[in-house]
């Protein structure tokens, strides 16, 4: 006999259930998946990036090998535990990469300071009446003419059980108007090719956004 659980079905933290939704979506494309952010982001020899949202740090990595050693690039997390196997998988790697304990709402940067900034599966975390200051923060430390490229699952059209880890009130088609508020423009959307392979239903598929900052 099936063993009941009398409190429902056990439901797995956010970022342990965003984790899982990696490895579905990724199987083993991981590389091909960060080229695919980067392409969009156009990372360029001797500039400057933020990863926000950068867990642990692999995407930052990848972007500061394109930038070079004159290049420089930081990494933003809400998470200490993930920070700290960030800067051991950069230290590994003699990348100098600077990680900050910082939410996306709330950045210690200077302002126009980087000419581009990524966050992959972050910004559906991000309460909604954050996100709009969040972005507004993204906008005020990239140059003007600076990029942005957001990645994230869609948001499910039906109506989602409260509580539902699964089932992100904000999703990756919210997020162009938000942009142009925050002072972005040249916004472009689209879907990434990778599927979730029914994971779940609730996030039938996910997609980027692209943005310029406006000068």
């Amino acid at each position: 006999m099936a063993r009941q659980h009398l409190h429902g079905p056990i439901m797995a933290p956010p970022v342990l259930y965003d984790l899982i939704a990696r490895w579905f979506i990724m199987r083993g494309r991981e590389q091909t998946f960060r080229s695919m952010v980067l392409d969009l982001a156009e990372p360029r020899p001797g500039e400057a990036i933020l990863d926000v949202g950068c867990g642990t740090g692999t995407l930052a990595i990848a972007a500061k090998r394109r930038i070079g050693e004159s290049g420089r690039a930081v990494g933003v997390d809400p998470s200490a535990h993930l920070l700290a196997g960030a800067r051991r998988k950069a230290a590994r790697r003699s990348l100098p990469i600077e990680f900050q304990l910082a939410g996306i709402e709330e950045l210690a940067l200077a302002d126009r300071s980087f000419d581009a900034a990524f966050g992959t599966f972050m910004t559906h975390h991000v309460p909604h009446d954050l996100l709009p200051r969040g972005l507004a923060e993204v906008s005020r430390v990239l140059k003007p003419g600076g990029r942005v490229v957001l990645v994230d699952f869609t948001r499910p059209d039906h109506p989602v059980e409260p509580g539902s880890v699964a089932g992100p009130t904000t999703g990756v088609q919210d997020l162009p108007p938000l942009l142009e508020t925050a002072g972005f423009s040249q916004i472009e959307s689209g879907r990434m090719p990778f599927r979730l392979r029914g994971l779940s239903r609730e996030h039938p598929s996910y997609g980027y956004v692209r943005a310029v900052r406006t000068s």
